[in-house]
């Protein structure tokens, strides 16, 4: 990565360098400028681009009805020191506007949410395809309209996400989960789907009504890490999925019907990672492989099993893609010819 140092010299007293963030909606070469979500989501043209601050921003019940990318500064309070989390208070659903025209390619990355994403509100408007999700902190995601419909999304990516809730896959297809911490169940996905390099963290250790993963058919789980307390608690109408190179907590044997290998069985959940415990996520624990894990190496690419395996491992502060703001120098006061110092530091992002 490249970084760059900006310097700003400001003349005047009246400039408010505390003022409200702006969010920004880029389309081309022109750009506008909002104090509220709604405000610029409303503004937006297909294919535009919506750039949020840091900071605390209420976005209520919002609706993407169009080609859209959004970023946010990120949601690692580690990483975001000189900028703030971007914070979305509410919940967000893409949906079509037109019933006969899919809606496609949205972008979302590098924000924290306090509710849900959701694909779609009626059997009329979750034909939502080419849908890519990255660096997102989120509570429940729902690629239907409910928890068991069935859609029709197609061509989804989650990546590098923290899932704090539940997924409910509405059996989309062409689907990709790579390098996501989920702490919640994984229900509903049916064909064309690919769990590769996860953690999922639901041990289900204190529940036997719903098991980890639900109602999963013709799917490949492989290089993840499953912390399931044992197979009752983790199955339940499974059948005809690829089990390969994944890391359990139990002693897993291949179920009935399905295929698999290279799977690393009966690990002490507290020695899987460096310093991660239990069943919720937190930002201070690591979730790399210790010294001498048996998962170092034995994924089916010859890297590690879990979200630091891949040629592109999970991205240390889950920064977006876009200049990072790494950190920023205010003086105190102006000098005396009235000039205020401003030392700003930009990383620039290769992915």
């Amino acid at each position: 990565m490249k970084k760059f140092i900006l310097l700003f010299v400001v003349t005047g007293l009246c400039i408010n360098l505390y003022s409200q963030s702006r969010i920004i909606v880029q389309n081309d070469q022109e750009a506008q400028v909002f104090g509220h979500f709604s405000d610029a989501l409303a503004a937006t043209q297909a294919g535009d681009t919506i750039y949020l601050p840091g900071g605390a921003i209420d976005i209520g019940t919002s609706y993407i009805e169009k080609e859209l990318t959004i970023f946010g500064a990120g949601h690692n309070p580690q990483y975001t020191e000189a900028t703030g989390v971007t914070m979305l208070n509410g919940t967000l659903y893409m949906r079509q506007a037109d019933p006969e025209i899919p809606l496609e390619n949205i972008h979302l990355e590098g924000f924290y949410i306090s509710g849900d994403i959701r694909i779609g509100t009626l059997t009329t408007n979750q034909n939502v395809n080419q849908v890519n999700i990255r660096r997102v902190s989120m509570n429940n995601l729902y690629l239907s309209r409910s928890e068991s419909a069935t859609g029709e999304a197609d061509h989804i990516h989650i990546i590098e996400n923290i899932i704090r809730g539940r997924v409910y896959g509405g059996d989309a297809q062409n689907v990709l989960f790579s390098k996501n911490i989920i702490q919640g169940f994984f229900w509903y996905f049916d064909g064309n789907a690919v769990f590769t390099n996860n953690i999922f963290l639901n041990d289900q250790s204190s529940s036997t009504v719903n098991t980890s993963f639900r109602y999963i058919t013709n799917s490949t789980f492989r290089n993840n890490v499953i912390r399931c307390v044992n197979a009752s608690r983790c199955f339940n109408n499974m059948s005809a999925n690829n089990f390969y190179n994944n890391m359990w907590r139990y002693d897993f044997s291949v179920p009935s019907g399905s295929t698999g290998s290279g799977n690393i069985i009966d690990l002490d959940p507290d020695e899987i990672f460096v310093n991660a415990t239990g069943s919720s996520f937190d930002y201070d624990f690591d979730y790399q492989l210790p010294e001498g894990s048996p998962g170092i190496g034995a994924g089916t690419d010859d890297t590690d099993i879990g979200i630091y395996g891949t040629p592109r491992p999970f991205k240390e502060g889950s920064v977006p893609r876009i200049p990072w703001i790494k950190s920023k120098t205010i003086a105190p006061e102006t000098d005396e010819d009235g000039k205020l110092n401003v030392e700003i530091e930009v990383e620039a992002q290769e992915e």
